[in-house]
């Protein structure tokens, strides 16, 4: 069977099982991984993956090429499911209503290994969490974030805004602890 993605796509949609299994096999690991990333469970993220494959196979037929790259519609999927059942377990706060908002100090960020990031990451409260993931690990804008995570763009910004500040404060524990 070809390796390309389109034509793959073409043969799932005519339900040829190799090709569901092709495609399965090319991409869930990837979507796995990305589960374990915002879940931190990895029973949870293994639900979470066979629910996307789910949605992914249900509406393969709305994936436009010409619009995202299969890997990046594929992870909105996820994000979507992984951002709702955690709606559902945490009353979200929009913080649209917050009156101060601290500039951002990239370089602390940027200074930091990735092995204290992501330890120090489960510092961070969950939403403020989730918008760094997804803004810094996975490379989306405020604006993809906003229509993802179904709150305001300011939201994402404050969000993000938030957790690089404990970022910031846990870098300079961690120097302070280690110098």
């Amino acid at each position: 069977m070809n390796q390309n993605p389109t034509d793959i796509i073409k043969a799932c949609l005519r339900q040829e099982r190799a090709a569901q299994q092709k495609l399965f096999t090319m991409y869930n690991m990837n979507l796995y991984i990305s589960a374990c990333t915002y879940l931190h469970n990895e029973e949870l993220a293994k639900e979470v993956t066979h629910e996307t494959w789910i949605d992914i196979f249900k509406g393969l037929d709305r994936y436009d090429d010409q619009k995202s790259k299969l890997i990046t519609w594929m992870k909105t999927i996820m994000i979507r499911k992984i951002w709702k059942l955690k709606a559902q377990k945490n009353n979200i706060v929009d913080l649209d209503s917050a009156q101060h908002m601290p500039t951002h100090d990239d370089i602390v960020i940027d200074k930091m290994s990735c092995d204290e990031l992501l330890s120090e990451m489960d510092k961070i409260p969950k939403n403020s969490r989730m918008v760094f993931k997804m803004y810094v690990l996975e490379g989306y804008k405020h604006k993809e974030i906003a229509q993802l995570l179904d709150i305001t763009e300011s939201t994402s910004r404050v969000h993000l805004t938030k957790a690089r500040k404990i970022m910031k404060e846990r870098y300079a524990s961690i120097n302070q602890t280690i110098g």
